[in-house]
C-alpha cells in the first residue's frame, strides 16, 4: 500500500479503544510530531555537553563533533515512535524509553523499553525484553552483531527467556521520498530557523514518519539467521543482476564463437566463484556463510573473465529456477532461452567485516514474512 499525504495527515493514533494489527496491515506507522522531535534533540543536547559520555561512533570508533551526535540521537524518535504504537495497541499500559543521562551498566545490557505504567503506576520492571534498531531501504541485511546477541541475554532484567527478547525495526521515513532533504535534523533546523533561506531546500517535519518493518525474537534470529564472521566480506544479496537485451545479444554470440569458457557442473549446483578482485589482485573467496545455489531445470553455465571482474553467465536451456537458503527459495526463476548474469560479489567496499553478525537477508521473503511488524500485538499484550 502506498502512502500519500492525505493519508499520512489522517494517521492519527485512536486511544479511546485498542488498535490490533493483523498480517495484512500494511504498513503500520507512526506519523512523527514536533514534539518527539524536540524532546530527541534535547536529550542529544545533554548527551553531548555531558564530558563523561563518549562521542566515538560505535561503528567506526570515529570522533563525532556536536552535529554527529545530533543526528545520531534523533533516531531516538524511533523510540518514542514505539513506545507510542504499543500504547496505541494497550491503551491501558504507558510504556516509557530511557531518556535520562547516566552511567549505563557495563555489566548487564538494558534495554529500549525501560518502564510500563499501568492504573498509574510503574510496573516492577518489563517482562518482555525489547530492543529498536533504525533500518533503512539501503540496507540488504538487518540483524544484531554476535557480541550483542550475547550481551543480551544477560540483560538487567534476567529475562533467560529468548522467546521473550524482541528486536523492532523501523526507519524514518519521507512522505515525498527519501534524499538529503529528509534529514530529521534538517527539517528541524527548517522549523526552528524559519528566516534561515539556506534550509528552506529541507523538507517538513510534517511529512516525516516511523514505518514499522520487522519485529522478532532472539529465538528467531537464533533458528533463522546466518551467521556473517568477522574478517569476511559482506555478501551483495543482488546476486541475478538486470541485464540489457543487448548485452544478452552479446553473451549469446560469444557463447556460439566458444569464446567464453564453459564451466561444468554438478549435482544442480551453481559454481562457487566469485566476481571481484581483491587489491592484492586475488579473487575474493567466496562467502561460504551464503551457501550452495541449487537449480532446478537444464542450464549452461560460462564465465567472461576480465581484468578486474569475472562474470558468470547461465543459459537457460528450459525454465529454470534457482534456490539458496541464506537468500531465498527460490531466489531466482528464469524462462526458458534466456541468458541470466549470476554475481557472487561483497557489498560496497566491505571486503572485510569488522564484526560477527547474526544476519537475515530482506530479499528472504520465507523469513521475513514471518518477522511481520504485525508482532507488535504480541509485545503489547505481554510485557
Amino acid at each position: 500500500m502506498e502512502l500519500n499525504k492525505k493519508s499520512l495527515r489522517n494517521t492519527t493514533s485512536n486511544l479511546s479503544r485498542p488498535v490490533k494489527f493483523d498480517h495484512m496491515t500494511s504498513p503500520i506507522i507512526y506519523k512523527i510530531c514536533l514534539n518527539d522531535i524536540e524532546k530527541s534533540w534535547k536529550f542529544a543536547l545533554e548527551y553531548y555537553l555531558d564530558e563523561s559520555k563518549p562521542i566515538k561512533d560505535r561503528t567506526n570508533f570515529q570522533k563525532r563533533g556536536l552535529g554527529g551526535i545530533i543526528d545520531s540521537f534523533l533516531n531516538k524518535i524511533i523510540e518514542i515512535a514505539v513506545c507510542k504504537k504499543l500504547h496505541e495497541i494497550n491503551p491501558k499500559k504507558i510504556f516509557e524509553t530511557d531518556f535520562d543521562i547516566h552511567p549505563l551498566n557495563k555489566k548487564k545490557t538494558e534495554p529500549d523499553i525501560i518502564n510500563i505504567v499501568e492504573k498509574n503506576r510503574k510496573s516492577p520492571k518489563p517482562k518482555i525484553y525489547v530492543e529498536i534498531k533504525n533500518s533503512g531501504d539501503a540496507d540488504d541485511w538487518f540483524g544484531p552483531k554476535a557480541s550483542e546477541l550475547k550481551s543480551i541475554k544477560k540483560n538487567v532484567f534476567e529475562i533467560d527467556n529468548t522467546k521473550k527478547m524482541y528486536y523492532i525495526y523501523c526507519e524514518i521515513k519521507d512522505i515525498n521520498g527519501q534524499s538529503r532533504k529528509s534529514s530529521p535534523l534538517g527539517a528541524w533546523l527548517k522549523h526552528k530557523l524559519k528566516q534561515d533561506q539556506n534550509l528552506k531546500k529541507f523538507h517538513n517535519v510534517k511529512d516525516l514518519f516511523v514505518q514499522f518493518n520487522y519485529v522478532f525474537t532472539v529465538e528467531d534470529i537464533d533458528n533463522f539467521g546466518t551467521t556473517l564472521e568477522k574478517g569476511t566480506p559482506l555478501p551483495d544479496t543482488d546476486v541475478f543482476p538486470e541485464v540489457k537485451e543487448r548485452t544478452k545479444k552479446q553473451i549469446r554470440k560469444k557463447i556460439e564463437d566458444n569464446s567464453l569458457d564453459k564451466i561444468d557442473l554438478t549435482n544442480g549446483l551453481l559454481p562457487k566463484i566469485t566476481a571481484s578482485k581483491l587489491s592484492k589482485r586475488k579473487w575474493l573467496p567466496y562467502p561460504n556463510a551464503l551457501g550452495d545455489f541449487k537449480f532446478k531445470g537444464k542450464i549452461e553455465a560460462y564465465v567472461e573473465k576480465h581484468s578486474t571482474v569475472r562474470n558468470c553467465w547461465l543459459r537457460c536451456l528450459t525454465d529454470v529456477t534457482v534456490s539458496n537458503d541464506v537468500l531465498g527459495k527460490p531466489c531466482g526463476s528464469f524462462k526458458k532461452d534466456d541468458v541470466v548474469k549470476f554475481v557472487v560479489k561483497q557489498k560496497g567496499e566491505i571486503t572485510k567485516k569488522n564484526s560477527t553478525d547474526r544476519f537475515v537477508a530482506k530479499c528472504n521473503q520465507q523469513i521475513t514474512n514471518k518477522f511481520k511488524p504485525c508482532r507488535l500485538n504480541e509485545i503489547a499484550k505481554s510485557i
